[in-house]
């Protein structure tokens, strides 16, 4: 993760208000991502419960800001946050704790992407603790 600048929880409470009223105005889409589709091959959760887990995102889940690498958007910024939830494992009973790696893209018009959803593959830090 870069950190270019100290950022505030302010300022990262500001972003994750934005995103929310993106999502909770409908002006929002999940990427169709291979690691996005298989977390809901290996776990039993719909889109009211990715919608949940974001509205819950609070700015200790934050975990720093990454350059776009696309070459026809390298000027914006991406936004990653990490959120430990519960979900069920498909095919089992049982709930279990899974940590799942969060990336939005949210555009100057209030559109936002959520680029990455899907299980944590390395260790990161929280930006704040």
């Amino acid at each position: 993760m870069e950190k270019d600048s100290i950022l505030s929880k302010k300022e990262i409470s500001n972003y994750l208000r934005e995103v929310k009223e993106a999502i909770n105005s409908g002006k929002y889409s999940f990427s169709n991502r291979e690691k996005n589709k298989k977390l809901f091959l290996d776990y039993i959760i719909n889109e009211k419960e990715r919608i949940q887990i974001i509205r819950d995102l609070d700015v200790d889940d934050f975990c720093g800001i990454r350059n776009n690498n696309h070459k026809d958007y390298l000027e914006e910024k991406l936004y990653v946050f990490s959120k430990k939830v519960k979900l069920i494992k498909r095919f089992e009973s049982s709930e279990e704790n899974v940590e799942l790696y969060i990336k939005f893209n949210k555009l100057d018009n209030g559109f936002c992407f959520v680029i990455s959803f899907h299980e944590l593959e390395y260790p990161i830090k929280k930006y704040f603790k």
